[in-house]
């Protein structure tokens, strides 16, 4: 009982520090290298190679080396780990300051400073089920590899829900560090008793007859069949199969949502749920009735994408997400059943896991390195990891008697041939709609911008024309606008979208007191998007745009005109917003009048621009009297109280009665709204908001367009702030839950 304890407690903490240590690393890299599912998908590249190694080595060492050889290695692997514990976390000096494609600089980092410790932990599963079944032999070893799951499982939810909130980073990492250290012991603990059991333990094939297994309800072990190469090539395609159905649902739910560890640990969270379903007990799977499902939740599926069948549907974010990851919940219960199915006799287990981890790793290389290359029009990996269950389902369904299976009709056949004709359908639709209204699109490894046009009606009222068509271009990134243009005169170079007149950002500058007496300012602004904000550039006026991805900052000067157009002097930095102001900080302040952050309309939002250290850093690029202008248009995040708590806490620190105030404009409500004007919520941080106040009670003529109940804001000295002082993110704390709309 002993022995089957320590190895159970052994697996089970390595599965669970393995996965406890990809959010947290992920917390460290962020505000590091921006908050963009590419950063997560590298981590997991590393993470799954790093995993296909240690379970090669595994494989190699319980295969090739004498039982002391292969035990003194692996012992010495085990006191090098804890010297590698020195170079966890990383350091600052990792900062990338380049605006290239991070992935291998990242690799970098996660290589240096958790490369021992994870390959020791990558090799604990199938190395310990391999010793299990020599020292415990009337025990099945397959269960481990479902605890071993679950472990996992445990610290990705554990992380969001307990973990990030309870304790700060350095708190984590010692934690983290203590648990890793106290697995050391128990894993040479497990070493001890392979070596003490060595050749004189019964083998297990002279005790396979007494050998029982676990779980009630798990089949007789199968005979010792040497696997073929054909079924290698099987269990590393299902492998395959399902890590980039994972990866690819990860992008595909982090389009719309915010990209933090939350919901990059949802998708991972699932897919490892269906290993420990499948592999506890085969009873969880059953063909038929999971291909019917798995048709019918393609179908809901192609709704959501298609904007439900071209009917303009939104579907709120509940709903987004629990159709993807009802999608990849079935698709990789099929992909795994068949995997427990399809898995060999316990003296061939390393050989398994090793096939597994390579399918793995290949998915994630296929959508981190390939995808972004190969996909240049939109995520085509998604429907294409629905196409790759489809073909391997079809190989399993018929890969042992092709004819028989061909001839019975059952509801295994009927399901399978629905989920081919959902699919087919899905595709098709898809492709028609990508390519309706769109007239570019293209993609790197910060996502997919689509440029997309379409005529709308005007009223020309001036030239006495009455209504007019026009042609509107607009920039798309997933499916949020990051603005858009008018193609003719007056309307080309006028404020529209978030960014007109009586929208926040428009109190800001027309409001502003150099601005009124005709002096030139100085703005910088986080987000180029189609460079829109360019209109309120004067005769004079310095603008420096921050923009982190490439490819807009070309596009803003290819497809649409506010750059060359404007009176004011214009600068594009590329790279991460918050590194490249810390930078600066270096050499000397920006000295800005107004710093407008319009990074934040979309619902994949970097996290580390909205922390209490980066709220800093801002302060020491504005003037005393400057204006911090936030956009925080967003569909699904209500980010108000998180400006109001950074601003609140801000006024702590440099005891001066900072002010927040949200101002909220609705075309709908004011006649005179200028064409294609849209719903805006700004938040305007100052330290002398008397000019706020003076702008908007100017504006009050008219006053249903424009809300005014926050107009006080949020100050140290508000008695209002003292009793709710809103909600306070920093680099070591980020709760995406408390603002969920």
């Amino acid at each position: 009982m002993l022995k089957y304890s320590l190895f159970a407690g052994t697996i089970f903490l390595s599965a669970f520090l393995l996965f406890l240590v990809q959010p947290m690393m992920g917390s460290y890299v962020l505000p590091w290298f921006g908050g963009t599912p590419v950063v997560w998908n590298t981590c997991l590249l590393f993470f799954q190679s790093l995993l296909l190694a240690g379970y090669a080595y595994a494989h190699w060492s319980s295969q090739r080396l004498g039982l002391r050889q292969h035990l003194c290695l692996h012992g010495g692997i085990a006191c090098l780990s804890v010297v590698g514990l020195l170079f966890f976390p990383p350091s600052v000096g990792w900062k990338p300051n380049t605006v290239d494609f991070p992935v291998f600089q990242l690799l970098g980092l996660l290589t240096i400073s958790l490369g021992v410790p994870y390959f020791l932990l990558s090799t604990t599963g199938p190395l310990l089920q391999e010793w299990f079944r020599h020292s415990v032999p009337k025990r099945d070893p397959y269960w481990l590899y479902a605890l071993s799951n679950t472990g996992s499982l445990i610290a990705l939810l554990g992380y969001p829900f307990g973990v990030e909130i309870l304790w700060g980073r350095e708190d984590q990492t010692l934690l983290w560090k203590g648990l890793f250290l106290l697995f050391i012991v128990l894993n040479l603990g497990c070493l001890l008793i392979r070596w003490r059991v060595g050749t004189e333990g019964p083998s297990p094939e002279e005790a396979e007859k007494e050998t029982q297994p676990v779980s009630i309800f798990a089949k007789k072990e199968p005979p010792a069949i040497p696997p073929t190469r054909s079924d290698d090539l099987f269990w590393t395609s299902l492998a395959f199969g399902g890590s980039l159905l994972l990866l690819a649902s990860t992008n595909q739910i982090c389009q719309d949502v915010a990209a933090v560890p939350f919901l990059w640990v949802l998708p991972l969270a699932l897919y490892l749920l269906t290993f420990i379903l499948c592999f506890s007990t085969v009873s969880w799977y059953s063909r038929g009735p999971y291909l019917a499902i798995l048709a019918a939740i393609l179908l809901q599926t192609l709704s959501l994408m298609s904007n439900g069948f071209g009917t303009g549907l939104d579907f709120e974010i509940t709903v987004q997400i629990a159709t993807y990851s009802a999608m990849l919940f079935v698709g990789c219960m099929c992909l795994h059943g068949e995997l427990s199915l399809a898995k060999p006799a316990p003296q061939h287990l390393t050989r398994f896991y090793l096939n597994l981890s390579l399918g793995g790793a290949l998915g994630g290389m296929f959508v981190t390195l390939v995808a972004p290359f190969l996909f240049q029009g939109g995520y085509w990996e998604y429907p294409l990891s629905l196409g790759m269950v489809y073909f391997l389902l079809g190989w399993a369904l018929f890969r042992n008697n092709w004819k028989a299976a061909w001839e019975k009709r059952s509801l295994k056949l009927a399901g399978f041939l629905g989920l081919g004709w959902s699919l087919a359908i899905m595709l098709i639709l898809l492709s028609a709609a990508e390519l309706k209204e769109t007239t570019q699109a293209a993609r790197n490894s910060y996502g997919v911008i689509r440029i997309e046009e379409e005529e709308v009606t005007i009223e020309n009222d001036e030239e006495m024309l009455g209504h007019e068509e026009i042609v509107f271009r607009s920039l798309l990134h997933g499916r949020i606008l990051h603005g858009g243009q008018y193609q003719r005169e007056p309307w080309k170079n006028s404020p529209s979208t978030y960014y007109t007149p009586k929208s926040g950002i428009g109190v800001a500058f027309r409001g502003y007191p150099p601005r009124q007496e005709g002096k030139p300012i100085k703005i910088g602004v986080i987000g180029l998007g189609t460079g829109s904000l360019a209109v309120w550039g004067e005769q004079g006026d310095e603008m420096k745009f921050y923009e982190i991805n490439p490819l807009v900052a070309d596009w803003a000067k290819t497809f649409f005109t506010y750059l060359q157009d404007t009176p004011a002097d214009t600068e594009i930095v590329l790279g991460d917003a918050r590194l490249s102001l810390e930078q600066q900080l270096d050499k000397e302040s920006e000295n800005f009048d107004i710093l407008v952050l319009d990074a934040f309309s979309g619902d994949a939002i970097p996290i580390h621009l909205l922390t209490l250290e980066c709220f800093q850093v801002y302060w020491k690029h504005l003037k005393e009297d400057g204006i911090l202008a936030i956009h925080i248009s967003n569909k699904y995040l209500d980010l108000e109280p998180v400006i109001r708590g950074l601003t609140y806490r801000f006024s702590e620190i440099r005891q001066h009665p900072y002010k927040a105030t949200l101002i909220t404009y609705d075309p709908d409500h004011d006649e005179n709204a200028p064409p294609g004007s849209y719903n805006s919520y700004w938040m305007l941080v100052t330290k002398n908001a008397d000019f706020l106040v003076w702008e908007a009670n100017r504006e009050m003529e008219n006053p249903s367009y424009l809300d005014m109940a926050n107009l006080l804001g949020t100050s140290l000295s508000d008695e209002a702030s003292d009793q709710n002082p809103g909600i306070v993110w920093t680099d070591d704390y980020v709760n995406l839950f408390e603002v969920v709309r």
